[in-house]
């Protein structure tokens, strides 16, 4: 059967796993193809990460993320929904990132400087580093960029702590 869905605004090539159906739609920005396998999809994803500077192992090895400046909030709103943390105790709080490799701490926070700006400690026990912000004019800051627009994708229980926080 095939399903005709139409679309308004043009969409960015993207790939969409169906795994009840064992399926797999690549759009390339211009059509759909059909029937690609999930190695496929996988493999092509794969690909475009190692284009922006993720790469395997990122604990111990780490290049330079590539990532265009335009989208900077967008990667920071990503790593926080999925590797950061924001929480709050009785007169303080703090938005957090938790990182092992001190070349990707340093660099996270030199590149967010533009915008915001994260403090580093070292912690001996975890061996890692943390970037955090814990001032208010500071998460002002970054949710302002990081959360740029109300039709961001994101953990939206995230968000709420951090506005209710700011108290927006």
């Amino acid at each position: 059967m095939l399903v005709t869905v139409p679309i308004s605004t043009p969409l960015k090539p993207c790939w969409i796993y169906i795994p009840s159906k064992k399926i797999a739609i690549e759009y390339d920005g211009y059509q759909w193809h059909r029937n690609k396998t999930k190695q496929d999809i996988e493999e092509k994803l794969k690909e475009d990460l190692i284009k922006v500077g993720i790469q395997e192992n990122k604990t111990y090895n780490f290049a330079t993320l590539n990532i265009p400046e335009e989208y900077w909030n967008d990667f920071m709103r990503g790593y926080l929904d999925g590797d950061g943390s924001i929480n709050q105790s009785t007169g303080s709080f703090y938005i957090s990132y938790t990182i092992k490799n001190i070349d990707l701490a340093n660099f996270i926070k030199d590149k967010s400087s533009l915008y915001y700006n994260f403090n580093i400690k070292y912690d001996k026990r975890s061996d890692s580093y943390t970037l955090y912000i814990s001032n208010y004019e500071n998460a002002k800051k970054f949710y302002e960029n990081v959360y740029h627009n109300n039709y961001c994708y994101c953990l939206e229980y995230k968000h709420d702590v951090l506005k209710k926080i700011l108290g927006n």
